[in-house]
């Protein structure tokens, strides 16, 4: 069963810190909450953290989890074919390793360096999450530009982070457990792995996203690897906020961009996955602007920056029998 994500998550991601006592160990209420602190102004977001202030998930007597653990975050999602619900189209997930906030990841090109300013609602930090998105490819000409039932949303050729994968129909289950190990040895040594080590996996999903049949019939999730399911449309902020809130109504409502070129593309897996992430981290970096114009019920301001999204996604992900794409811009057709 899902939950709402932690109040006390700005801590893991480096802003803020729990209460411990002489002994060091982090102190917990009687309902078994741990005490802690996040900055009370807006210049804590554009403040670096340091690595040796960095805090782990609080465990208390009893808790199967090791101490000093840093969790990795991952959220995945499937779209379907608009006829038979129980074909899937398209798989699309994200990862994100909070430990890299204090010790840098290795982007596509450079490594990114760790201990950066998050700056609001987590622009700085979101950098360090990576998405990859499948289309299955018996279905690759059903998309928008050739369907034209009304209940159609799927958008196969509309992820914006780099370019899309193909899979057969029987490489489904695969990539689905394939990105779950992918997360649980996010950071981890080879030999590390061969040994059996694994990283605690926290699900983060919207509603009902990470419940499709084919996603429970995992390995994973049967056995129950993960640590913990997280579910942000039960975040206080947008349950205090929000009445019924939809995904595409929340992301308006943090100001998290899901359109270019005059195009929805929100409903592309792999963005799906992408901006429940940025929502996640979002919640935790708000300026106290920010938390008035919620608490009035206002919509943010959207984040302007959409790195790759022209190049991406007009040039690389483009429908199978598509004409090549000119240098100059043109709108997107599909």
């Amino acid at each position: 069963m899902s939950i709402p994500p932690p109040k006390f998550l700005p801590v893991l991601l480096g802003h803020g810190c729990f209460l411990r006592d002489g002994n060091g160990h982090v102190m917990f209420d009687e309902n078994g909450n741990p005490f802690y602190l996040t900055p009370p102004t807006d210049h804590f977001l554009e403040m670096r953290p340091s690595k040796q202030a960095q805090q782990f998930w609080p465990t208390f007597p009893g808790q199967q989890i090791p101490d000093d653990t840093s969790l990795v975050f991952l959220s995945i999602n499937v779209n379907t074919d608009c006829r038979r619900k129980n074909l899937i189209t398209e798989v699309g997930y994200t990862i994100f390793d909070t430990s890299a906030i204090y010790n840098g990841a290795k982007g596509s090109r450079k490594k990114i360096d760790g201990c950066t300013a998050p700056g609001p609602r987590g622009e700085n930090v979101t950098k360090f999450a990576f998405s990859r998105h499948y289309i299955v490819r018996d279905t690759a000409s059903h998309h928008p530009g050739t369907c034209s039932s009304p209940t159609h949303v799927a958008q196969p050729y509309h992820f914006t982070f780099r370019k899309s994968e193909y899979i057969r129909r029987g490489q489904v289950q695969r990539t689905l457990e394939d990105a779950f190990n992918k997360a649980a040895s996010e950071g981890l040594s080879q030999e590390a792995t061969r040994k059996g080590d694994r990283r605690a996996v926290v699900l983060v999903g919207w509603g009902d996203g990470n419940y499709h049949p084919q996603i429970r019939a995992t390995k994973w999730y049967t056995s129950h690897r993960f640590f913990q399911h997280w579910d942000i449309r039960q975040h206080h902020l947008i349950q205090g906020r929000l009445f019924n809130p939809t995904y595409i109504a929340c992301l308006d409502f943090l100001g998290i961009q899901h359109c270019a070129f005059g195009r929805e593309i929100g409903n592309n897996t792999g963005n799906h996955s992408a901006f429940t992430m940025q929502l996640l981290i979002a919640l935790c970096f708000l300026t106290e602007e920010q938390r008035y114009r919620l608490s009035q019920g206002q919509n943010l301001y959207p984040i302007s920056r959409f790195p790759g999204v022209e190049s991406v996604l007009a040039r690389d992900n483009r429908p199978p029998g598509s004409q090549p794409f000119p240098a100059k811009y043109i709108p997107l057709m599909h």
